[in-house]
């Protein structure tokens, strides 16, 4: 660029510009390389271009980041990887474990600092009386650590995975056994940022139901999602949380996945539905009844369906590094 240009306007031109760019724009000279490096410019920078990943035990993705989870191979260390797919940069940090505990993971990103957190609540097995326990692993910090005020609204349920995250909160879905066959459902809420709990109330018709009856979650628009799956009928529900009012569900719509032979797996931007047919990915419709094949084989077991956005958020980590801090 011309040198007879501000600086500053350089860099309002290069917000503009792809990570791919950015990383090979580094190499035109030191002060761009010490801009795109900085603090300030990873916090800002951001594209309204999304990409759809698609990928299997992913716990979330947010920011343009991606935490999957699993035990390392021929090992019993249990391992959660951030992984920013734009510039090809990953950690690894090691997930404390005790065989008491049954684990779901969350992950998000703070909206004050844009510091990476992964959440663990950790739910006492059956049978014992040791309350819950959650942890927080801070990627600035590099350890993990209990949170500030540990305010969970009930010590008895079992967290499902995955979670969503929306607007600085993570929601997973959460059951509780009343009976032989019946469930209580609700939606626990984590504020990344306070790093306290609460609760969702669902409505009537989703917070019971029977055993052949199952809940999800997904994202519409930056709203939150729940879809309830009848496995018996066939019948996807798809419900909405109306913005700003955490605890009122409106119903979209219905729809019958009989002849996909498979389950919805998410929503697009238009509110459309994903669905499985056979071993390819469908979109569909529900008012216009139209399906669009989107040349995607998997299945609901063993895919999950994901959009992010190009970021720089670690960029100032050194690729492949471990946190063993446990």
């Amino acid at each position: 660029m011309s040198d007879n240009i501000p600086f500053e306007i350089h860099e309002d031109i290069v917000k503009m510009l792809t990570v791919r760019s950015l990383i090979q724009f580094q190499s035109v000279s030191k002060a761009w390389k010490s801009l795109i490096d900085s603090s300030r410019f990873i916090a800002q920078y951001s594209t309204q271009q999304q990409h759809l990943l698609v990928r299997g035990r992913i716990i979330g993705c947010t920011h343009g980041l991606l935490c999957v989870y699993g035990h390392c191979h021929n090992s019993d260390t249990v391992m959660a990887v951030v992984w920013n797919p734009s510039i090809r940069k990953s950690v690894g940090v090691v997930v404390p474990k005790d065989g008491i505990y049954i684990t779901a993971l969350g992950f998000g990103v703070c909206r004050e600092t844009n510091d990476p957190k992964i959440v663990m609540p950790n739910k006492v097995k059956r049978g014992t009386n040791i309350p819950c326990q959650v942890e927080v692993f801070i990627l600035s910090n590099g350890a993990w650590r209990s949170p500030y005020s540990t305010n969970l609204p009930r010590n008895t349920f079992l967290f499902d995975v995955p979670q969503m995250v929306i607007d600085g909160f993570l929601y997973w879905l959460a059951s509780e056994k009343i009976a032989s066959c019946r469930y209580d459902n609700l939606i626990i809420s984590f504020d990344i940022t306070s790093e306290e709990f609460s609760e969702v109330n669902l409505p009537d018709c989703l917070e019971q139901h029977p055993s052949y009856q199952f809940l999800s979650m997904s994202k519409l628009r930056e709203s939150l999602v729940v879809l309830r799956h009848d496995i018996i009928e066939r019948d996807v529900d798809v419900w909405m949380m109306e913005d700003g009012v955490p605890k009122s569900f409106i119903k979209l719509f219905s729809v019958n996945v009989n002849r996909f032979y498979g389950s919805a797996m998410g929503l697009r931007k238009s509110g459309a539905p994903i669905v499985e047919n056979c071993t390819l990915l469908v979109v569909y419709e529900p008012y216009s009844e139209h399906r669009d094949n989107i040349r995607i084989q998997g299945k609901s077991c063993t895919v999950s369906m994901y959009p992010y956005v190009e970021t720089l958020l670690l960029q100032d980590q050194t690729d492949l590094r471990v946190y063993n801090d446990i």
